[in-house]
């Protein structure tokens, strides 16, 4: 066994991992929760909070202004009520229901990712 040449792959590994760290190599990026609520939510807030907590922090009012916000790899949870919308997304989100004792009826007319229908 060449002991020398050995150590020398080991410490050329070892630098490679600690590069790809530094780098980022296998990061994930963040993903985002957007929360929906047609009777306290208002399009004008940012969607990062279930419940309003003061300008912009809130619910959207629409599924459709999540939708234009959310980015790959996001979640869009629709909080208890009745929704009637066309929805387009060019992101591939995950749409969630959240029905805590009330009923949520989602009727979506339409949708469509990235110009095709669905």
């Amino acid at each position: 066994m060449n002991t020398p040449k050995v150590l020398q792959k080991i410490w050329a590994l070892s630098l490679v991992v600690l590069l790809a760290g530094f780098i980022g190599i296998g990061q994930v990026s963040a993903q985002n929760q957007y929360f929906v609520d047609t009777v306290g939510g208002l399009d004008t807030f940012n969607g990062s909070q279930m419940a309003v907590g003061g300008f912009p922090a809130g619910p959207f009012k629409t599924i459709a202004a999540a939708t234009a916000v959310a980015g790959n790899g996001d979640t869009i949870t629709i909080l208890a009520n009745t929704y009637a919308e066309a929805v387009t997304t060019a992101a591939a989100v995950t749409f969630q229901v959240q029905t805590s004792g009330g009923n949520t009826v989602v009727t979506i007319n339409s949708i469509s990712h990235n110009g095709t229908g669905i």
